[in-house]
């Protein structure tokens, strides 16, 4: 049996942020089937865990402004450097690695 079919994985939650030009193109896509491959090897998969900021008074910079339930996603013009994310993309990616980072802590005792 190949090794990626066999159940000897670390047991690291898997993750995947996912910047892109487009707000959600592709994104989720890409997101569910590590999702899928996840489940299949008996990892444990960690979604965002917030809430969209989909209001009328939502802004661009909120937390989780791509609204992604999956993972973080984040949003940048394709001609930008990684030094110009957005701090809301910036803040919802802290706040999905300290998500990452308790179960992780709890799996690994």
């Amino acid at each position: 049996m190949p090794k990626c079919w066999s159940s000897t994985w670390p047991p690291d939650p898997p993750c995947s942020p996912q910047p892109q030009q487009e707000l959600h193109h592709g994104k989720d896509s890409t997101l569910h089937y590590l999702f899928t491959l996840a489940r299949r090897h008996g990892s444990l998969w960690v979604g965002a865990g917030m809430m969209p900021a989909n209001t009328r008074a939502a802004r661009r910079n909120d937390v989780n402004h791509v609204g992604s339930s999956s993972g973080a996603m984040a949003q940048s013009p394709s001609d930008s450097s990684p030094d110009e994310m957005l701090p809301g993309d910036l803040e919802t990616a802290r706040q999905f690695g300290q998500r990452i980072a308790n179960p992780t802590v709890q799996v690994r005792g």
